[in-house]
């Protein structure tokens, strides 16, 4: 019980890094985004420094060097704690009560990101934000699991949990990818409401989420097309439909296992997430950081609704 306890601890320290990581990460990106210029993105390009050989070397004029520094030994940190989870769960392989297919998902995620990292690109190419943030979200969430299995049986649910689980999973990821490819698009002020954006065509459409798509600078800025209003208009359409899954999941966690605080928190920040994109001004630094921030604590509301009702319906199973 000890070594599961020092397991546990293990799990959650790494937890926390991965959201202090995550969470600088974006404020990062965001800030270097020239977020708060007017009118943004427009305005975005003049601020623009190119790199011609992209990669893990951190210029001594960059605005945020001590925020970067401070990621890379955090993400040093994280990664060490990750191989020695992978390794105690190998070491304890033979014992049930240590989960070992999420530390070797996590240990995999954790060597892609490094990876990315290392090789990316400028601003202009989008995906290795989608990349980066798509991938620490879902790094955090399996971190989540972890933490909520270990010490516990695998639970043999039903086809229909089953499905259920991987229909509302799918969503999430979904939202998650599509908020990064957004954010990674100068997307953000691509409609002049919620739902009201400029119409575009097929072609515009099809370009709009290729991963090969590159950002062109014209006249000193963005320059701003169709393609993303397509895309902020397409992530509006998914936030309806994680909206509606919450609320599914929430009706079932709440006949399965009660009012729980999870039910509360997932509505709670699907509610905070809309009201701070619709109500904040899309230039502002900090209502685009909360932004994000929120919409990971939902991933993290969303996984510990489904995991009690998995539990819940294996606990109705035994008795």
């Amino acid at each position: 019980m000890a070594a599961l306890t020092r397991y546990k601890i293990l799990i959650s320290f790494a937890l926390v890094l991965g959201i202090g990581m995550t969470c600088l990460s974006a404020y990062i990106r965001l800030s270097d985004s020239g977020h708060d210029c007017e009118p943004w993105p427009a305005c975005y390009g003049d601020e623009i420094v190119l790199d011609a050989s992209p990669g893990i070397a951190i210029s001594r004029e960059d605005t945020n060097r001590e925020l970067r520094v401070m990621h890379r030994g955090m993400a040093s940190l994280f990664g060490l704690m990750v191989v020695f989870l992978a390794a105690l769960s190998v070491w304890f392989r033979n014992n049930d009560n240590f989960p070992i297919v999420l530390p070797a998902v996590c240990l995999l995620l954790t060597v892609v990101l490094a990876l990315v990292g290392m090789n990316a690109p400028d601003v202009l190419h989008p995906r290795v934000t989608l990349y980066n943030l798509t991938g620490g979200m879902v790094l955090n969430g399996c971190l989540l699991m972890c933490l909520l299995t270990t010490g516990k049986q695998l639970p043999a649910i039903s086809v229909p949990r089953a499905l259920l689980v991987c229909f509302i999973m799918t969503g999430v990821i979904m939202m998650i990818s599509s908020g990064a490819w957004v954010s990674a698009n100068f997307a953000a002020a691509g409609c002049e409401s919620f739902l009201q954006c400029p119409s575009s065509g097929d072609s515009s459409l099809i370009q709009a989420f290729s991963l090969d798509r590159e950002l062109s600078l014209i006249g000193g800025g963005i320059h701003f097309t169709a393609e993303q209003s397509t895309i902020l208009f397409a992530h509006h359409c998914l936030v309806v439909v994680i909206f509606l899954l919450v609320a599914l999941t929430g009706y079932i966690h709440y006949r399965t296992c009660g009012l729980g605080m999870f039910s509360l928190a997932a509505v709670i920040l699907v509610v905070l997430i809309a009201f701070i994109r619709v109500n904040s001004d899309t230039s502002g630094l900090l209502p685009a950081s909360l932004h994000n921030v929120s919409g990971m604590l939902l991933v993290f509301a969303v996984i510990k609704q489904l995991h009690d009702i998995v539990q819940s319906g294996v606990e109705v199973a035994d008795d």
